[in-house]
């Protein structure tokens, strides 16, 4: 682990730590620790005696509470400085150093730079925490409509229609594959960078929580959603429909819900204001909303609305299981739970 050498109970899946195998991750954990004697000479002394027996010594350990937010307990010895940390409580303790480093994004000010790349192009700039793991599956699903696009500038448009959806061809059998495929078509370069952008700020978080295969079923099950809203439109069923922004809908909403703290810019005039996820989002349904009821032209409203309503039932839906197994998640919406989930 890290290079260091831990001890594991093959019966509940506890760990222990030497005292010197722990303080190099320790120091890794929180780089403003100096050792990890820093965190234990005073809170030791206050601390109380847990029913542990220590492994090297044999002496009571001793409880510590080191995150109350999440209630992530430590049993430390007395003598030795050996620590047992019990099953999951690892990856709680560095969930801690994570939350950490969303606090200081949400705490960022913002720049000039900023400012004149929101003010050209009126896009969000998100305040979250890097993702855990590369986000393959939104790179990959970015190059896939990157790839096509550039397919489709380098031949007639007509020779891509065939891929369209069509709300008037329900039902026929190019119908259902029409219902994943539109969501990779794009009509000009716009288009495509602002359905891109969004998946690209967005996805990486949803799938770091999701994980890589749930969050590609959940991106295909959103383009079949928001192609089945479309089709259930009764305005301009002969006039073909295709972008991302069905699928990339419902990933705003799963973001929404599971980010519900992070911080999106958005640009009033020429002013910048920070805004939480489900306020910015709630601002962007109430314009397709209104978009929808006055039958703006050229969008597709109904797929953006179909798409959310998708990820934000699902994203409901899945909320609890998710927080229960991902420490982080707990602490980014301010969730407390005792030692033992």
């Amino acid at each position: 682990m890290q290079g260091k050498t831990v001890h594991t109970c093959a019966g509940c899946g506890g760990l222990w730590f030497g005292r010197e195998h722990l303080a190099g991750l320790m120091v890794a954990y929180d780089p403003d620790l100096a050792s990890f004697d820093q965190l234990t000479k005073q809170a030791l002394r206050a601390a109380r005696d847990g029913h542990r027996a220590c492994p090297a010594c044999h002496r009571r350990l001793a409880h510590l509470v080191l995150h109350e937010n999440d209630r992530v307990e430590i049993e430390v010895c007395r003598y030795c400085r050996g620590v047992w940390l019990d099953h999951g409580e690892f990856e709680r303790l560095l969930a801690g150093r994570e939350y950490a480093e969303f606090q200081t994004s949400l705490a960022a000010t913002l720049t000039w730079r900023g400012w004149i790349f929101q003010l050209l192009s009126r896009l969000p700039l998100e305040f979250n925490f890097r993702p855990r793991r590369l986000p393959v599956v939104t790179y990959g699903l970015i190059a896939v409509n990157c790839l096509v696009f550039a397919m489709q500038w380098l031949t007639r448009p007509q020779d891509w229609f065939w891929l369209t959806l069509v709300p008037a061809e329900v039902g026929q059998p190019v119908w259902f594959v029409d219902l994943v495929t539109y969501n990779f078509l794009h009509i000009n370069l716009i288009h495509l960078l602002g359905n891109m952008y969004f998946l690209w700020i967005l996805g990486d978080n949803v799938e770091d929580v999701l994980g890589r295969w749930k969050f590609l079923i959940f991106y295909l099950l959103a383009c079949v959603c928001s192609g089945l809203a479309v089709s259930a439109s009764v305005d301009s069923v002969e006039v073909p429909r295709l972008g991302a922004s069905g699928a990339v809908s419902a990933v705003m909403a799963a973001y929404a819900v599971l980010f519900r703290r992070s911080r999106l810019t958005f640009m009033f005039f020429v002013f910048q204001r920070k805004l939480t996820a489900p306020v910015f989002f709630g601002i962007w349904v109430g314009f397709n909303l209104l978009g929808f009821y006055f039958h703006g032209p050229g969008v597709a409203w109904e797929a953006h609305l179909g798409g959310f309503a998708f990820g934000l039932v699902t994203a409901l839906f899945l909320y609890g299981r998710l927080t229960r197994r991902d420490p982080l998640l707990r602490l980014l919406n301010g969730l407390v739970t005792d030692s033992g989930t």
